[in-house]
């Protein structure tokens, strides 16, 4: 009888679909969803995170980065300064508010 390879345990199993709040607005939001993953050489996992209210803003982050806790939050948390989906809005950040 042939033995089959042990299965090697798979790096952030629950990446897919999860949701994320960022510490500081990125690229305008901050409230974002995993929407792929892939896995880099040397087993290196990458998330794929979209913005929540707008998903033409993508970006693709090291999925370790998501554990540090001073940078994203799991889940949406509510946001402070009341903006829906943690807009930033540049312009009226330079007005002054």
């Amino acid at each position: 009888m042939a033995r089959s390879k042990p299965r090697q345990k798979q790096r952030f199993p629950h990446l897919l679909g999860s949701k994320w709040t960022s510490a500081q607005p990125v690229m305008g939001w901050r409230h974002f969803q995993v929407t792929a993953r892939q896995q880099g050489e040397g087993g290196v996992v990458f998330a794929e995170l979209r913005a929540v209210c707008d998903p033409q803003v993508r970006l693709w982050v090291n999925a370790a980065t998501l554990k540090n806790r001073d940078l994203w939050q799991p889940g949406w948390t509510p946001l402070e300064d009341g903006i829906p989906c943690g807009r930033q809005d540049p312009l009226l950040d330079r007005a002054g508010g």
